[in-house]
Formats: C-alpha cells, structure tokens, sequence
C-alpha cells in the first residue's frame, strides 16, 4: 500500500487490498472505521458483488472520507434520502474526469467514488 499526502490537508492510500473486515493497512484501516455507517453498508456490498477498492483518502480541512472503486456502481443505486448522487463535477462532490459518479452521505460529507470504464484522457 502506499501512503502520499495530496497537499497540506488530506492523505491518500492505493494499492488497497480488502481483506474481508479491513485493508490490513492501520492508516487505511483508520480512514475505513471513519467512512459513515451508511456508505459502508454500500461498500460492502460493492466488495460483495466483485467491486475493487483503488484508494481510501481522509481531507483533514473537510473531515471527509472518501472510498474509490475501480469500476461503475455493481448494486443498485442508494435509496436512502441521506445519499446524494453526482454524476456530474459541481465544486466539492469529488465527481472529476474519469470519474462516473460519487456518492455522497449529505449528513457525515464521506464519499464513494466510481471510476467511469469508458474514460480515456488524452495526453
């Protein structure tokens, strides 16, 4: 796994690796035990069904959490009112380029992320 920090106020780790109730990583295993209970419910369920984890990252300025997956959403799309989906870049919902879509619990400011398969950035 590998620990950068992404400016002054959050850490990011990849290289993740699930390992059935953790990342076996202590910082990643940390931000994953900060992840709202709701988002968690749905990560487990993205693990479940095949999803891949890409990073875990922890904006200090925000106090947010934020799970990436490799792939799109594999389970059906949030029902509970306090899961907001982006599936467009508005300043703050961490939907960038490649991106497909986040899912943000409104209440905690955590965040799922799903990268889009069909992005291909030019260089």
């Amino acid at each position: 796994m590998g620990e950068k920090r992404l400016g002054r106020d959050t850490t990011s780790i990849d290289e993740l690796v699930w390992r059935g109730d953790g990342f076996g990583d202590a910082t990643a295993d940390a931000m994953w035990s900060e992840l709202s209970s709701e988002l968690k419910l749905i990560a487990m369920a993205e693990l479940g069904a095949g999803n891949i984890p890409v990073n875990i990252l922890r904006n200090d300025a925000r106090s947010i959490v934020l799970l990436s997956f490799q792939k799109p959403p594999l389970t059906p799309p949030p029902t509970a009112s306090i899961v907001k989906v982006h599936s467009s870049f508005a300043i703050g919902n961490y939907c960038y380029d490649g991106t497909l879509c986040t899912y943000e619990d409104v209440e905690s400011g955590d965040f799922l992320a799903f990268d889009d398969p069909d992005y291909f950035e030019f260089l």
